[in-house]
């Protein structure tokens, strides 16, 4: 791994996206890709579709141009501010915020949010991007607030098992526009070192959220306010993916493990309002 000239320059700089004009059937298509309920409303995590467009352009924004497309998903956190409705006019603009070394590569912080029509929020997230192969120095710009997870103080703990079809990623990539290769070619997927498809992170994300609101809120879903992980394993598709959740006052700790053992989401985190 060697040291690489990341760009301090456009930290803090917004890349915006076009519009997204929100329909039932994109609804819809998003609600089958994450078994949440369709029930004219949008699934809490919808507001990543309007997302994808500018996430990765963000952290390319700084990273090398020789490292564009080794960056990996590390970490995410929405706060929900509202669910989308249909006739929605959503516009998502996304900046790099900071960088900084880790142990896995340099690790790129992005604030991303959506709006609607009226440029009310709707959506905030963060993420963190891995860019493999390489450490930047010096660390630069704002760096998120290190997270730690409650770890005591259970009031209930529940098992959720979710099935990931086997069509899981296609239908994923379809609704959102995600088409990397490692989703859909399962020769990608084995030159990347995953051994064939695996799903998207954001998608087995929404999996997660769905049976987090099924479980805690059923008859409310627009209660669910935050919700955060990291991503820590590939998921192949076709496989069940056992949900662990603990109840610590207003919010909800989890994780969740695939049979080949490692959690795949680690050190999760939802608020229900």
């Amino acid at each position: 791994m060697g040291t690489a000239a990341f760009d301090a320059g456009p930290l803090g700089t917004w890349i915006q996206a076009g519009p997204l004009v929100v329909s039932r059937p994109l609804i819809d298509a998003y609600a089958e890709a994450v078994d949440a309920p369709a029930d004219g409303l949008a699934a809490p995590l919808f507001s990543v579709v309007a997302c994808y467009p500018v996430l990765f352009r963000a952290v390319d924004a700084v990273t090398p141009p020789a490292l564009h497309g080794a960056a990996v998903h590390g970490e995410h956190d929405v706060t929900v501010h509202r669910l989308v409705r249909p006739a929605d006019v959503l516009t998502a603009r996304a900046r790099p915020t900071g960088f900084e070394a880790t142990r896995a590569g340099t690790a790129v912080h992005v604030e991303i949010l959506v709006t609607d029509l009226a440029a009310e929020p709707v959506a905030t997230h963060w993420l963190t991007a891995i860019v493999r192969g390489a450490t930047s120095l010096p660390r630069a710009g704002r760096i998120p607030a290190r997270w730690i997870p409650p770890v005591s103080g259970e009031d209930r703990i529940v098992g959720l098992p979710v099935k990931i079809d086997a069509d899981q990623p296609s239908r994923y990539a379809e609704v959102t526009g995600d088409q990397n290769a490692v989703h859909l070619d399962p020769a990608a997927g084995r030159d990347a070192g995953f051994g064939g498809v695996i799903a998207h992170g954001l998608g087995v994300l929404g999996l997660a959220a769905s049976a987090l609101v099924a479980a805690f809120s059923p008859e409310a879903p627009g209660r669910l306010a935050r919700i955060r992980t990291r991503f820590s394993a590939p998921v192949p598709p076709g496989q069940m993916l056992a949900i662990t959740a603990a109840e610590h006052g207003d919010g909800v700790a989890f994780e969740a493990r695939t049979a080949a053992g490692p959690p795949a989401l680690r050190d999760g985190w939802a608020v229900f309002r």
